[in-house]
């Protein structure tokens, strides 16, 4: 395209050319001329101004402010007759180059800034144009027919839509461009005729962008038309680009997502270990939830702080929610094997926990599953219709329709939500592996163990009692014999003293061991003769209470 319109320019000068000629020329259509004034109209049809953008690449995007920043350049075509000649007066000059803008030629009175220009702004936009728009150069033919283009940026405050599905989303970003101070009845604002309305090649060798986050993959561009309440029969049109923008997420997954699944996932390994390894487990499942914290706090710096739902925030909070689960289960089994001093029940806690290493990472599967599978809709794409309210609203207030995703009485509300036919194959398979697991244990009723696991847990808890005891009475049996021996002067009494007291310890010790690890095995029967051979044991005296825990058991 570029080459085309070189070869349209250079066609004017494939004849000798004077430049005193193309001089007075120059001095003859700018002298005197006031570039305020726009050309003459009928009254009825402004200036036609044809409008078109080549967008050169995208410099940034800022989803947490909303900006949005890109190389231009701005192509506009009119007629004014005003600089139209003879070229039969002129040595056959049929076209001149004029430079309009403060800059010109290094002069700020040069006569190329006499050239009128139309007024066009950017009504979304955050810097102003004479500060980004460079100066460009006006081809005048000898018809009054006008091209002018410039190069620039537009640096513009973007309403985005479809950044729900971050980081999978396709944004788009409307950028209104208008007259600000003339009506359509003195400059009429169009897309060119014989041209796209945006030019997105990449033919020259510096456009288009390596290496970038997003590449333009589209546009639509559209004409709004409003009056305002001061002039209801004066219409001001304004031109709608709307470019789409294609994110790469493949950086997104590799540094958010598939961290954030792994970790989860190692959390569930804290259900493998006992309820022993009590500092160990919380401090693994701690340890994991703090870095789902971490990527909760990289995802609020690279999107807004908005009251809209994003499906990154479903995929983190699906993580977070299952570490937090995994946390309170182990909290939740060491309270019940441990429920106080004395009283241990590894039996239910290995239960508990053994549903817990299927029913948790099952949840889990069917939850992030779910989330993969879903596609979220803002809504915002849907209020580029452009359509405004009647006068009589405007003049109170009113808005256009938009900010539909904060949801419209009577019409449902946003996001909405859609699913992939394959959200169905998680729940299916965690039913298939909890049967397996299921069968796997001989059966639903052996699965359970419910009256198996109560009796061996009282038991276990019987004889940490009554060994808890025997470690009491013994120690205040040591005691009592060092008082004896004190009073009693006699060496030999000290050391018959000491060979009791001794023997007596490894004798209470022996029963403790052998007491409990009886007493923990599968043999009802003799645990039910260890508590009685220990409460009897406990009504007797001190020397008869370390015979029966010797004999009993």
């Amino acid at each position: 395209m570029v080459v085309g319109l070189l070869g349209i320019v250079s066609a004017h000068y494939d004849v000798p050319r004077s430049a005193a000629s193309v001089q007075r020329v120059r001095e003859h259509l700018l002298t005197g001329a006031d570039s305020f004034v726009p050309p003459d109209t009928d009254g009825t049809n402004g200036i036609k101004i044809g409008i078109q953008y080549r967008f050169f690449k995208v410099i940034k995007v800022d989803l947490a402010s909303g900006q949005l920043v890109t190389k231009v350049w701005r192509r506009m075509r009119w007629m004014d007759h005003r600089l139209s000649w003879d070229p039969a007066d002129w040595d056959n000059v049929t076209q001149v180059v004029i430079y309009p803008g403060a800059h010109s030629g290094g002069a700020a009175d040069a006569i190329d800034n006499n050239m009128w220009t139309p007024q066009v702004v950017v009504y979304n936009g955050i810097t102003p144009q004479d500060q980004i728009m460079e100066d460009g150069a006006a081809w005048v033919t000898y018809t009054g027919a006008v091209w002018y283009s410039t190069p620039g940026v537009i640096d513009v405050s973007c309403r985005f839509a479809g950044l729900s599905a971050f980081p999978y989303d396709d944004l788009t970003c409307p950028i209104e461009i208008a007259s600000w101070s003339y009506s359509d009845l003195v400059t009429n604002l169009t897309f060119m005729d014989d041209r796209v309305c945006v030019d997105l090649t990449t033919e020259n060798p510096t456009a288009g962008t390596t290496y970038s986050e997003y590449v333009l993959s589209g546009f639509d561009c559209k004409k709004n038309t409003v009056t305002y309440p001061c002039c209801a029969d004066t219409p001001y049109t304004a031109l709608v680009v709307t470019l789409e923008l294609k994110r790469s997420s493949f950086f997104y997954a590799l540094v958010i997502i598939v961290p954030g699944i792994l970790f989860t996932c190692l959390c569930f390994l804290a259900l493998l270990l006992d309820a022993s390894n009590v500092g160990e487990r919380l401090g693994f499942c701690g340890t994991m939830l703090l870095s789902i914290q971490l990527l909760m706090i990289i995802v609020s710096d690279l999107v807004p702080s908005c009251g809209e739902m994003l499906w990154i925030d479903l995929v983190i909070w699906c993580n977070f929610l299952f570490c937090i689960i995994t946390l309170v289960e182990s909290c939740f089994v060491i309270h019940v094997v441990y429920r106080g001093v004395g009283v241990v029940q590894e039996g239910l806690g290995e239960f508990i926990d053994g549903w817990a290493r299927i029913l948790i990472p099952g949840a889990y599967v069917i939850c992030i599953s779910t989330v993969m599978s879903m596609k979220m809709d803002d809504g915002y794409k849907d209020d580029h219709a452009f359509t405004r309210p009647p006068v009589d609203k405007l003049a109170i207030g009113g808005m256009a329709p938009m900010f539909s995703a904060m949801g419209k009485p009577g019409e449902g509300s946003y996001p909405k939500f859609t699913f992939l036919p394959e959200v169905v194959i998680a729940p299916i398979l965690v039913a298939l592996s909890i049967a397996i697991y299921i069968a796997y244990k001989g059966g639903v009723h052996s699965a359970f163990h419910m009256k198996v696991l109560n009796e061996g847990g009282a038991k276990l808890t019987l004889t940490v009692r009554n060994s808890l005891q025997v470690l009491a009475e013994d120690s205040i049996s040591q005691t009592f014999e060092k008082q004896i021996m004190r009073m009693s002067p006699p060496e030999e009494n000290q050391a018959e003293g000491q060979a009791e007291g001794s023997g007596g310890l490894r004798q209470r010790s022996g029963g403790l061991v052998q007491s409990v690890a009886i007493t923990a095995g599968d043999d009802s029967a003799a645990g039910d003769d260890s508590a009685a051979g220990d409460d009897s044991a406990a009504e007797s005296s001190p020397t008869s209470m370390q015979h029966v825990n010797a004999t009993s058991v």
